[in-house]
């Protein structure tokens, strides 16, 4: 663990602050949930929850069917990584950050298909002139994560709005058990 030499109090409520440069610094924005972990005795460690990440299990076999009708490259992210990729190209991404333009896709809410090649960048330093389908997976109102079909083929297959569509109904429908 690495020391920081902030040193904060507890207030009446039980409230610490999380100073403004450590949270811009590992993106925690207002409103994020964190989970709490106990570590040895007196230790208390907060990380990031991401509910996608805990969706991956339930995810996985399905991407593998959706990439076996798609025939195209899936990658599943939260807002700040790729979580599950299938396809080869999809492995030097996996538990990477995303970049900036698939962050922005994130804030922007709807799906968007690009039918002509444009470039993608995946990941700092990582981009490609692909045609791609990005859908955000939105729960309660809060834009968690999204899944990306990209390819450098000719033509889309004819289901993949459809499919893709379906796929983030249901683990938005996962997220609500």
């Amino acid at each position: 663990m690495k020391a920081t030499g902030i040193i904060r109090r507890i207030d009446d409520l039980g409230r610490v602050v999380i100073p403004k440069e450590i949270r811009r610094h590992l993106r925690i924005r207002e409103s994020e949930p964190l989970e709490i972990f106990v570590q040895h005795q007196n230790e208390i460690v907060l990380k990031k929850y991401s509910p996608v990440q805990a969706l991956e299990e339930i995810a996985l076999p399905y991407l593998r069917s959706i990439h076996h009708e798609l025939g195209c490259p899936l990658l599943l992210m939260d807002r700040e990584q790729f979580i599950l990729g299938i396809g080869s190209e999809t492995k030097p991404h996996l538990h990477q950050p995303i970049s900036k333009q698939l962050d922005d896709l994130l804030d922007k809410r709807q799906p968007v298909l690009k039918e002509t090649k444009e470039t993608l960048v995946l990941r700092e330093g990582a981009e490609a002139d692909v045609r791609y389908y990005f859908v955000p997976i939105i729960s309660e109102s809060n834009q968690i994560g999204g899944i990306l079909a990209f390819t450098e083929g000719e033509e889309w297959p004819k289901a993949t709005a459809n499919v893709l569509n379906i796929f983030v109904h249901f683990l938005k429908m996962q997220l609500e058990i």
